[in-house]
């Protein structure tokens, strides 16, 4: 009987290995994993290149700037100089001249004694003989010490250029403090009468 048996879990055996279908290994897909903490800073390399495209895209900017400026250029550069600079000017009105009194100066100069100084003076004067505004454009190079025959507003002018003194004065509502205020004026330059 025992032999029996055995002849049917030899079969049984038998048959289970035909039966058994081989299993495919699955395919697990991997999560990453999370990092945990601070994320790790970022390679130098990658930083200098992205600075570098930044840069690039200046630059490009830059040129599609200069190549639209110089267009305009070459826009306004067909028209003659005389008309561009008659656009640009500021329309005056049609004075005439000055004509008015002159006087006899010496020049003196107290800020540079020994250095000559530029000056000029454009301004609309109202001529009382004539009853009529005028246009005063002067200039010139005044040298300290010498004689000059000057346009009585231009040695108006040249009195009235000075420059503030100042002084540390006691404060009258604190005596402990000090304030620091304007004296009187120092005159850069003076015409005295020849």
């Amino acid at each position: 009987m025992v032999d029996e048996f055995k002849d049917e879990i030899e079969v049984k055996a038998e048959d289970t290995t035909d039966v058994v279908e081989e299993k495919k290994p699955e395919v697990v897909e991997e999560k990453p994993k999370k990092r945990r903490g601070r994320p790790a800073a970022k390679k130098k390399d990658d930083l200098q290149e992205q600075a570098f495209k930044k840069l690039l895209d200046e630059v490009q900017s830059i040129k599609e700037e200069l190549s639209e400026t110089k267009s305009k250029l070459a826009s306004t550069k067909s028209e003659p100089v005389s008309v561009r600079l008659e656009k640009g000017k500021k329309k005056l009105k049609n004075y005439p001249p000055y004509s008015g009194p002159t006087q006899r100066v010496k020049f003196m100069r107290n800020d540079q004694p020994e250095n000559p100084m530029n000056a000029c003076l454009r301004k609309v004067v109202y001529n009382t003989e004539k009853k009529e505004e005028e246009l005063l454009n002067w200039k010139d190079t005044l040298t300290p010490g010498r004689v000059y025959e000057l346009p009585v507003p231009v040695v108006e002018f040249l009195n009235s250029r000075s420059e503030p003194t100042y002084a540390e004065r006691q404060d009258p509502e604190n005596p402990r403090q000090t304030v620091t205020q304007i004296v009187g004026d120092k005159q850069r330059c003076y015409c005295v009468a020849a």
